[in-house]
């Protein structure tokens, strides 16, 4: 009897979050990162940190190698810069920039930075906002790693107008994808988009799967993505 009422009550389960989510917008989710790790923070950005040699970081790091050569980067939803270390231990010539909400990941992000001697590397407290500040193709590659799940539509659109106005050379996103009709899907609390809704048909865009040893989690397996949008 109770699996059967889980079985029928999951659904609306769903539905109710969806409309959450599309009633509070994306400064729901805005909040809830900006403040965690308030409580036992440093253990658990220290913990995050170790992340940085992951495999599934080394995957997405390998994605750069097609669009070089490039000077700037910038990770929109940085955390506390596990994939830009990467990146400036594998492109040491690199400017590298990060903007996250979080401050308190900005701020253990500086530090550890700092102690791996990576001068290259500049991060900002900042939001959708924040990307306001940064100057027409002044940036040769723009990226976000399992970012965009949390965007709703009240600003996913004005995330890909500003992308498409700071990138001079390349867009890299590791994300939730589908290949529907429509521009969304609302799976299990987070957004999956189609990206080629965001792009013309003439913009050069390339969409990987991405293996499911490499991020076994269940919607990762599903939906998750390497999307490249090439504008050279």
């Amino acid at each position: 009897m109770l699996n059967e009422f889980k079985k029928y009550a999951r659904p609306f389960y769903w539905k109710m979050q969806k409309f959450r989510a599309l009633l509070c917008g994306t400064t729901k989710f805005e909040k809830q990162w900006e403040s965690l790790y308030q409580e036992d923070g440093e253990k658990l950005i220290l913990d995050s940190w170790e992340d940085r040699f992951s495999l599934r970081r080394q995957y997405f790091r390998d994605y750069f190698k097609r669009h070089v050569p490039f000077e700037s980067v910038l990770e929109f939803g940085c955390h506390c810069g596990c994939n830009l270390y990467g990146l400036a231990k594998e492109y040491p010539e690199l400017n590298l920039m990060g903007i996250d909400v979080n401050p308190q990941l900005i701020k253990m992000g500086r530090a550890l930075l700092g102690q791996e001697e990576l001068g290259n590397i500049s991060l900002r407290t900042g939001n959708v906002q924040s990307l306001k500040e940064i100057g027409d193709k002044s940036i040769d590659v723009v990226f976000t790693d399992a970012v965009l799940i949390y965007v709703g539509p009240d600003q996913i659109h004005e995330v890909f107008d500003h992308f498409k106005r700071i990138a001079r050379k390349s867009v890299i996103l590791q994300e939730w994808h589908h290949d529907e009709e429509k521009e969304s899907l609302f799976y299990k609390g987070f957004w999956v988009w189609n990206y080629r809704k965001f792009f013309s048909d003439k913009t050069k865009i390339n969409i990987t799967k991405i293996p499911p040893d490499i991020w076994p989690a269940d919607g990762w397996r599903k939906y998750g993505n390497v999307i490249e949008i090439e504008f050279e």
